[in-house]
């Protein structure tokens, strides 16, 4: 029921920004700036999971637009969009379809070779302690299931952050098939398009192409990958 929310609901979350805007301008003497944008973005986020959770796309986008606008830096304009995607995509279990930008356009290229299959995306670093420790962990998983026709591994770095030595030594003992080992700038845009901050970072890609999740439970595997592929549903009781 959507009417609702073209109404009253959504018309008292626009007032409650309005009166945190006054807020922010007349006693923290802000109004435009990145730390203003981190107050409205979170606001967004607030709304989304809280007030507006039941609004429909539609509702979601009109309250989003004109917030989005106002926003000084375009790091956080983007960051809206996020927001926004993996709200859609919680309710969505088509997933979501990949942007048409220059982001968008690297990644689908990086997943094609494996269209038809459900692909669980590793971003890692030979840096990054956790990373390795989850690539190990899933070592006789990947072996047990290579070449399978339903699901793959693909792997993702960055030179700057997995020096080419050490990476190629943990490639092979590893046994990684899939991997993309790219400069930085590309490495930033696909960072960006997910927006990771950090890492590891999982995502789960459908066979269509789209996003399923973006911050896949990749420690849980066994137990997760049922929710995509009902077949493999058994690997949470080994």
């Amino acid at each position: 029921m959507d009417e609702c929310f073209s109404g009253p609901v959504l018309e008292k979350v626009q007032r409650t920004d309005k009166m945190r805007d006054s807020i922010a301008r007349e006693c923290l003497y802000l109004n435009y700036g990145k730390i203003y944008d981190m107050i409205r973005l979170h606001r967004i986020a607030s709304a989304f999971k809280f007030e507006l959770r039941s609004a429909s796309a539609d509702t979601l986008m009109n309250y989003l637009g004109p917030i989005k606008e106002s926003l000084y830096n375009e790091f956080y304009r983007q960051q809206s969009d996020i927001l926004l995607n993996e709200t859609l995509r919680k309710r969505n279990e088509n997933g979501i379809e990949l942007p048409e930008s220059y982001a968008g356009a690297l990644f689908k290229k990086m997943i094609a070779p494996y269209a038809g299959k459900v692909v669980f995306v590793d971003f890692w670093a030979t840096t990054c302690g956790p990373c390795i420790s989850g690539i190990k962990q899933l070592h006789a998983t990947r072996l047990e299931y290579k070449n399978n026709a339903d699901f793959t591994f693909l792997f993702i770095t960055a030179k700057d952050e997995s020096p080419a030595r050490q990476y190629k030594s943990f490639v092979k003992k590893q046994e990684l098939t899939n991997t993309y080992y790219l400069d930085a700038d590309e490495y930033r845009y696909i960072r960006e398009l997910f927006g990771i901050n950090g890492i590891p970072r999982y995502i789960v890609i459908s066979k269509e192409g789209r996003v399923m999740n973006d911050d896949f439970e990749m420690h849980n595997f066994r137990y997760e990958i049922g929710k995509y592929l009902p077949q493999y549903d058994h690997l949470k009781n080994p």
